[in-house]
């Protein structure tokens, strides 16, 4: 009986573990190069973000390489999927960046001071053009509704 007190009480202490660390990048980022918003929250065991800030509400997926998808809207799309890594404290998944259409294999990695550190290749080290990914996303509050034409300043 004490066994399983203990198995249960372990799985317990890791599930809250793995909330604790999603909740640690859940919020709003600010994408400096494009002035973009995405939205990160928990999805399906994972963190997803989605576009919610755009310079342009109206603007659409214009450089999709799929000539289907390049007229979709940007508001509400989702761009990032990433899970806690192993073997360091971040996260790893898929990024799908619409400033240029591409794809990126990205680890996340919360810096001291708050912001985010995204790192992130295309394709297989090795195997096909490497088109590096690194920046920083500072964390912003909610100002305005999903998508909304930024104030005049």
């Amino acid at each position: 009986m004490l066994r399983h007190l203990s198995i249960i009480t372990g799985v317990l202490a890791l599930s809250a573990g793995a909330e604790a660390g999603q909740s640690d990048i859940v919020g709003h980022w600010s994408m400096p190069t494009s002035g973009m918003v995405i939205a990160l929250a928990a999805c399906n065991g994972a963190v997803c973000g989605e576009v919610i800030g755009l310079p342009d509400p109206a603007a659409r997926d214009q450089f999709n390489p799929d000539p289907s998808l390049a007229d979709r809207p940007l508001c509400r799309l989702q761009v990032l999927q990433v899970d806690e890594a192993e073997g360091f404290d971040g996260w790893q998944g898929r990024f799908y960046n619409p400033e240029d259409g591409t794809h990126y294999a990205v680890e996340l990695l919360l810096n001291q001071d708050g912001r985010l550190q995204v790192w992130g290749q295309t394709g297989e080290t090795m195997l096909t053009r490497i088109i590096p990914l690194a920046v920083v996303w500072s964390p912003v509050s909610p100002d305005r509704e999903p998508c909304e034409v930024p104030p005049v300043s």
